[in-house]
């Protein structure tokens, strides 16, 4: 998957720049773009050399573009470090502690964050087919357990604190792997029938996988704070405040700079 996923990236199209930041204000092949999304969707059908038809709001005519890579070479390198780094170190926690249920869910959330930050939802376009729709899934699905291993890790670090959280915790899985596969199902038949239309209904459940990993990041980082205070040895404590202070650091970037704003920027889609 890292491997297939470091070679998609090398390899997305997109159109150029200065096209690129008006995804509200043009045409593509004909199509109307009402998002940046849409925009990578779209440009998803394409090789990177591949000419289409832009139009812009507010300019006669339309204009033949050439596809562009995706993303810069510099980009794709930082990209590829920080997911080896995360998943390296959930392994290493893991190999240091193989008994430990705290440090075998710390190691699955970091696999899972590493394999939602390397891969991209068109990682479809990876052949052969059944290939690239497996590992779209596969991202979906660690896009989408990402907040579930988070809250679990917050119920069995520094120790098991309410025995019944597993009846709690099946159910959250069970509900992250249907988003996931709900979401993925639908971005699948959108690509495959290459319609905008289906891919603008799959934005609605987008929004509530946006949502539901908000709930869980905000209630992981409660159920934390909660047992940091009630923790009374030292040596807890203190682990607990580096791990609060992680929660609370790491998450943000990703809840208020992405989450959030996708949130709201569906939201303001439906209304329209």
């Amino acid at each position: 998957y890292f491997a297939a996923a470091v070679v998609h990236l090398l390899h997305k199209p997109g159109l150029p720049p200065e096209l690129a930041a008006l995804p509200t204000r043009m045409t593509m092949d004909g199509v109307r773009i009402e998002s940046a999304d849409e925009q990578e969707f779209l440009a998803s059908m394409h090789q990177i050399g591949d000419e289409v038809t832009v139009g812009i709001a507010g300019y006669d005519g339309l204009q033949t573009v050439m596809l562009v890579p995706y993303y810069a070479r510099d980009l794709i390198v930082f990209d590829v470090l920080v997911a080896l780094t995360i998943f390296v170190l959930g392994l290493i926690v893991y190999q240091f502690r193989p008994d430990d249920v705290a440090a075998l869910v710390f190691h699955l959330a970091s696999s899972a964050t590493a394999i939602a930050f390397i891969g991209t939802k068109t990682i479809y376009t990876i052949g052969p087919p059944v290939v690239g729709y497996a590992f779209c899934i596969l991202f979906f699905l660690g896009y989408t357990v990402v907040p579930v291993f988070v809250a679990h890790f917050t119920f069995v670090f520094p120790s098991v604190r309410w025995p019944l959280y597993r009846r709690l915790m099946q159910g959250l899985y069970a509900l992250g792997v249907a988003i996931a596969l709900g979401g993925a199902s639908m971005y699948l038949q959108a690509a495959a029938h290459a319609s905008i239309e289906l891919f603008r209904s799959f934005t609605g459940l987008s929004m509530v996988q946006n949502a539901f990993a908000f709930l869980l990041l905000l209630g992981g980082i409660v159920n934390f704070m909660i047992a940091y205070r009630r923790t009374t040895r030292p040596d807890e404590r203190k682990q607990a405040r580096w791990i609060l202070l992680g929660l609370c650091v790491g998450p943000f970037p990703f809840v208020f700079g992405w989450v959030l704003p996708e949130i709201g920027r569906a939201s303001c889609r439906e209304r329209v």
